[in-house]
């Protein structure tokens, strides 16, 4: 099985469920990392997508465009390179389009200024490596690590334009099972533009396809506050206070005296929640409301590097060399590597010290 994941972070989160993540990580890649492992031509110069935005801002900058002064803000210029080669990859012709209104004839104009600048310097870009991948697919030229994928796990990501669906529609001509789960609520259809864009994209793919949703709004003590980012609207949450303070002592005092307004407007213990993206190291004045209440607490667990194994193997084993291989460090180093089990073993250590000289 393949999983295709829109960040490293989702990709982080999903090998941390697998009940043994070292054998998760071959499988487990983002959409970029399956264009470049499948779609590498042999032969030509390929463009990188920070040169082919360069390339769209010369063209808009030799020309007077309605759309020239895009050229000044990056994630616009981001987002139109994007489309440009989300249209190369569907194999549209600008040649044949027939602008029906000006933006339409001022893409079309871009579309292609920018194909006849990829052909005159010899560059192949992002559109022709995702071509390529695609038809190494429908060929069954692959790696031999995707020569036995039998299903495809799709989460995450909401724009399938360009090459997520062409590549899933090869695929699925090769008889490969696609679970998709999509962020969408179509009573938010709103704030789920581009999901809702890709809807008739997947509908129209013919195979063994599974589609599920995701409706984004979490749970825990900001759900509230989560829901309100994919509604458009102000969030209904009156007893939600957040704030970003470099001071400690500034962000206790602040704690304190929040948790006190809210007791005196009749707000339970039980119903405040304290949530941080540190450790909290608390004060006096903080724990004296939370030692007499019920107020949850919420918080990153921090892990002092030094007491990890492995890490306490490998501080021992660079003091073993600088300090000249003293008997006692060596041996704590013996002593380190037993307790680390068989990836890092007492034999191993004493292989690397007798290498060591």
């Amino acid at each position: 099985e393949l999983h295709l994941l829109p960040s490293q972070k989702a990709i982080h989160k999903e090998i941390a469920r697998c009940p043994v993540p070292a054998l998760a990580l071959q499988n487990h890649l983002l959409w970029s990392e399956l264009v470049e492992l499948l779609g590498t031509p042999g032969t030509g110069r390929l463009m990188s997508p920070v040169m082919g935005r360069r390339l769209v801002h010369e063209i808009l900058a030799e020309q007077t465009l309605p759309w020239s002064k895009l050229r000044h803000d990056a994630s616009l210029l981001s987002t139109l390179y994007r489309r440009l080669i989300d249209c190369r990859v569907a194999g549209v012709d600008p040649q044949r389009l027939k602008p029906t209104s000006e933006p339409l004839a001022v893409f079309t104009y871009l579309l292609s200024a920018y194909t006849e600048r990829l052909r005159h310097h010899g560059f192949r870009d992002e559109a022709d490596r995702v071509k390529l991948a695609v038809a190494r697919i429908l060929e069954a030229r692959l790696p031999e690590r995707f020569k036995d994928i039998q299903c495809i796990y799709v989460r995450g990501l909401g724009d399938f334009f360009g090459a997520p669906i062409e590549l899933l529609r090869a695929f699925l001509k090769r008889g490969v099972k696609v679970d998709i789960v999509m962020p969408y609520d179509g009573y938010r259809a709103r704030a789920f533009a581009f999901p809702g864009q890709s809807l008739p994209l997947i509908e129209q793919l013919e195979g063994p396809v599974e589609l599920s949703f995701d409706d984004l709004k979490g749970d825990g003590p900001l759900q509230a506050l989560r829901a309100s980012q994919f509604t458009l609207e102000t969030p209904e949450v009156h007893s939600l206070t957040l704030w970003e303070s470099h001071n400690a002592e500034d962000s206790y005092g602040k704690i304190a005296t929040q948790l006190g307004r809210w007791h005196q407007t009749g707000v339970p213990w039980h119903q405040m929640t304290i949530v941080s993206r540190e450790t909290l190291l608390w004060n006096q004045a903080l724990s004296r409301y939370l030692k007499r209440s019920t107020i949850r607490v919420h918080h990153r667990d921090a892990q002092d590097m030094e007491t990890l194994p492995a890490m306490r193997w490998l501080l021992t084993a660079l003091s073993v060399v600088l300090n000249g291989f003293q008997r006692e460090e060596v041996i704590e180093l013996l002593h380190l590597s037993e307790l680390l089990g068989p990836s890092v073993g007492a034999s191993d250590s004493a292989r690397l010290l007798r290498q060591s000289g």
